[in-house]
């Protein structure tokens, strides 16, 4: 049996997901429940420390794909700490791609003082003709 601690608490209206252990088919519904514990607010604002995970699997992926696109669905926001290179973690988000789906940070001090700034605001060039359902896509056309 995989070892998956997983612990949730608020700070400066973000709801913060600490997971340490290894996320794999064995652990990866721990993970689900926590981050569906997040998410179920309306817009909700999670941030996933990933900081003690060593390893995860493309079922842990899954649940990481599947909570973002609740998030989404429900206009809130899902991201990420994973430790910079060499942890087989980011190694595994950046080689998947989902490093350019999600906002992933390298610490927790980063994340929060980012989280003090405005996001990001996606901008569409003057006179570009956009439907708001294309701006939920990516450029394959395959949906976020």
């Amino acid at each position: 049996m995989t070892t998956l601690d997983c612990a949730r608490y608020t700070r400066d209206g973000v709801t913060i997901v600490s997971a340490a252990g290894d996320i794999d088919l064995d652990s990866a519904p721990r993970l689900r429940d926590a981050l569906c514990e997040a998410i179920r607010e309306p817009r909700p604002n999670v941030l996933l420390d990933l900081t003690a995970v060593g390893f995860v699997d493309s079922t842990g992926l899954a649940v990481l794909l599947a909570s973002f696109r609740q998030a989404r669905a429900l206009g809130g926001s899902l991201r990420m700490v994973v430790p910079p290179r060499p942890s087989i973690v980011r190694k595994v988000i950046e080689i998947t791609g989902l490093n350019r789906l999600f906002t992933v940070y390298a610490s927790l001090a980063e994340a929060q003082e980012r989280a003090a700034s405005p996001l990001p605001q996606l901008s569409v060039p003057t006179g570009t003709n956009v439907p708001a359902e294309a701006l939920a896509r990516q450029p394959d056309g395959t949906e976020i």
